[in-house]
């Protein structure tokens, strides 16, 4: 008897981008019920209430951040990477220069020390989306007015 190759071995990345969109839509529309739950569009809560919405909010969030994460993974799988010597500073810069209209409306201010000439081995391409996507997680995650 021959076995499904889903149920055999690794399942092929197609599969976990398209359950991934599966997923996170309907994930995604828990997310906004519950903001605008909290927001108080529909009437105020009581303490539990906001509470519990808050704890759905953050426990969907985080499950959307794993799927994501399980998408990103099998992409890696099956795409191959090209590693070259990258400049850590400008990709970092870049990605600063990205971020900054975020973090200017939220009056969030980054600081640190980019050492110029700092390489890494490193895919050119995945190494600018990881500074852009920590960068934008730091921008959302930081509070207005604060520090990074």
């Amino acid at each position: 008897m021959k076995m499904n190759n889903h149920l055999t071995g690794a399942l092929p990345a197609e599969f976990f981008g398209s359950a991934g969109h599966e997923l996170r839509n309907p994930l995604a529309t828990v997310i906004a019920q519950a903001e605008m739950l909290l927001d108080e569009v529909h009437g105020p809560l009581s303490a539990p209430q906001t509470a519990a919405l808050r704890s759905i909010h953050e426990h969907t969030r985080q499950t959307c951040a794993l799927i994501t994460g399980l998408v990103d993974l099998a992409r890696l799988q099956t795409e191959s990477l090209t590693l070259t010597p990258c400049d850590v500073s400008d990709a970092a810069g870049n990605a600063l220069s990205q971020i900054s209209k975020l973090a200017s409306s939220r009056s969030i201010q980054f600081s640190g020390t980019l050492y110029a000439g700092l390489c890494a081995m490193a895919d050119k391409a995945r190494l600018a989306q990881m500074l852009d996507e920590l960068l934008a997680a730091a921008a959302l995650m930081t509070p207005s007015g604060g520090q990074v």
